[in-house]
């Protein structure tokens, strides 16, 4: 396969054929355009997981009644504010990349380390702002919130492994 140390056991000589080439292909280009292509198709992807997570949210908060798409309005939401930080941190990131190309060293070291702070914050932030949200949507205790909170960030973590996984193994089929 890829390397001699790697032992991969696939029965299907298709399958053995096809991760040969995509290593072949990985190689060749160290893995950018497989990376170009992936980044592409992520966009896409959240029309799958998306629905999935209100899916989800309307099985843990079945009362009061609501209707589906109020459960999907809360997670295209919650995921706006999330991406709305996290481009926060992106523009620090390529400000300080841009200061230290023109040689503004000093600067660059000033903003990365702000770039890494907030990063930092955001692993607080995101999932605060997930709790306060579904808190104040559905009008429930905290006790309550947290109940179903912890079940839907298992969800959430699983079917976005699983539309992720399915994301590269479709970039992988169609690049």
């Amino acid at each position: 396969m890829c390397s001699s140390d790697l032992d991969i056991r696939l029965d299907s000589e298709a399958a053995v054929r096809f991760v040969r080439h995509l290593c072949e292909r990985m190689v060749t280009d160290n893995g950018h355009s497989l990376s170009h292509a992936f980044a592409g198709y992520v966009p896409k992807t959240m029309f799958v997981f998306l629905p999935l997570v209100a899916g989800i949210l309307a099985l843990l908060y079945r009362r009061p009644k609501r209707f589906y798409v109020e459960h999907l309005v809360l997670v295209l939401h919650n995921h706006a504010a999330a991406f709305a930080a996290m481009t926060i941190t992106r523009v620090l990131h390529v400000v300080a990349i841009a200061a230290g190309a023109v040689g503004l060293g000093s600067l660059q070291g000033g903003i990365d380390w702000l770039h890494n702070s907030l990063e930092l914050v955001l692993l607080g932030y995101v999932p605060w702002y997930t709790y306060q949200s579904l808190r104040r949507f559905y009008g429930l205790s905290s006790s309550a919130t947290w109940v179903r909170l912890i079940p839907l960030g298992m969800a959430y973590f699983l079917f976005l492994c699983i539309t992720f996984g399915a994301t590269f193994l479709l970039t992988a089929w169609l690049t």
